[in-house]
């Protein structure tokens, strides 16, 4: 036994370690999550922009996520809520243009052209 939990859902049942379909980072893995592509909810917040559509994306993409939505009990709502929360909180963190409120720097997303 590795002593390594899975990284999607905190079972002790350690399958392996596997780069995730969402960016050049691993995680580790419990046999069902692995089996059923199953991503930690903070993967998901990356892969996506807060503000594009779901049906933009490419299907094998809109499957994916919608398995995981399945899995962590959330809904495509919740997931771009939380994904435009994530991105804006980084831009604020990143921009040199300073917050009118805080004086901290700060980068509007809705200027962010990808």
């Amino acid at each position: 036994m590795s002593g390594l939990d899975c990284d999607v859902c905190g079972s002790s049942d350690f399958a392996g370690i596997a780069c995730s379909p969402f960016g050049p980072v691993s995680f580790s893995y419990c046999k069902i999550c692995a089996t059923n592509g199953y991503e930690p909810w903070g993967t998901l917040l990356t892969a996506v922009d807060g503000r594009t559509p779901l049906g933009d994306y490419e299907l094998w993409f809109q499957e994916m996520i919608d398995r995981n939505l399945k899995f962590h009990n959330k809904t495509w709502e919740d997931l771009q809520l939380e994904a435009q929360e994530f991105w804006d909180d980084y831009f604020h963190a990143m921009s040199k243009e300073p917050c009118e409120s805080c004086g901290q720097a700060y980068y509007k997303a809705e200027e962010y052209e990808r």
